[in-house]
């Protein structure tokens, strides 16, 4: 009886626990280096191997979670006196549209820009490649935006089931989803889209992936925000004056923990559009703060030769 009550304590001890978001205060996040540290996942090793000089940004994603409905456990009742007696189902919902959410993606893509143009490397704008063959393939099998559903249950845990709002940056589209589109696009993506890279006369290719969210309190988080750098390109002879490619490396910046805007973002009863767009923006700007140094290191090492 015993290993069964400590057994059934650690599951709810287990169950209970969850990632604490770091609050975004300026005034106290002033060592960098030690706030890298905490929140910086990082491998740029790459970028000098394969001469990165000049790079796509093909696709840039931002992801928010528009709608959550919190219901009780499963197991949840009113004799279940050592588990907290949960409230009704509830359900909070951000009112913001697609287009909204595409504008704010954009600005985060500018900023993005702006980190590889500070650190000694050319993005290509989206003129200069959306118009090859290959993409122009691509694109037919890509997606505007997108709306998800998950669910999350368990025996202790609460019900949560959450609407998220997926889009692109202006003149981006989306991954698809879709099984037939999804393999359409998986072939030209792993053996075809290096031919850009060729013809371009870039290096690279970079994707951008930011995920944000809201607490109790209405306080958004930023859970991701992903920079991806495509590299290495490998070109092989399919006979018959066909060709494949391949992109053999991968660096990466991105987020290993949450951190949490200070404030809510309601004016009234409703979102302040331009407060949640100030609290996404004021995130990632620290996010970048943080990740531009580490490019610009590694990218001295070869761009000045």
């Amino acid at each position: 009886m015993k290993r069964l009550v400590c057994l059934l304590t650690v599951i709810l001890i287990l169950l209970s626990v969850s990632l604490t978001a770091i609050k975004y205060d300026p005034s106290q996040m002033t060592d960098n280096e030690k706030m890298t540290k905490k929140l910086v996942s990082e491998k740029i090793k790459n970028l000098q191997k394969s001469g990165v000089k000049k790079v796509i940004l093909i696709n840039c994603t931002g992801e928010f979670l528009a709608e959550k409905t919190v219901a009780p456990g499963a197991w949840e009742g009113k004799d279940m006196t050592y588990y907290k007696k949960q409230e009704a189902t509830r359900t909070t919902k951000l009112d913001f549209n697609q287009e909204y959410c595409v504008e704010l993606v954009s600005q985060v893509k500018d900023k993005v820009v702006d980190m590889f143009t500070n650190a000694g490397i050319e993005v290509l704008p989206d003129e200069a490649w959306q118009s090859h063959p290959v993409y122009q393939q691509m694109v037919k099998h890509m997606e505007e935006y997108d709306e998800d559903k998950g669910t999350k249950s368990g025996m202790f845990s609460q019900t949560v089931t959450t609407r998220t709002i997926k889009v692109p940056a202006y003149g981006l589209r989306l991954v698809p989803d879709g099984l037939i589109s999804a393999f359409k696009y998986t072939v030209l993506d792993t053996q075809q889209k290096g031919k850009i890279l060729e013809d371009t006369g870039a290096q690279a290719f970079v994707r951008v992936y930011t995920y944000v969210g809201y607490g109790a309190k209405w306080t958004p988080f930023l859970r991701t925000f992903d920079i991806f750098i495509d590299s290495g390109l490998k070109k092989y002879n399919a006979g018959k004056d066909k060709f494949t490619y391949s992109i053999t490396a991968t660096d990466n910046l991105s987020m290993q923990d949450i951190i949490e805007y200070r404030s809510g973002v309601l004016g009234g009863k409703y979102i302040d559009t331009d407060q949640y767009s100030k609290a996404v923006l004021d995130m990632i700007d620290y996010m970048l703060g943080l990740y531009e140094p580490i490019l610009q290191k590694n990218t001295a090492l070869y761009l000045k030769e």
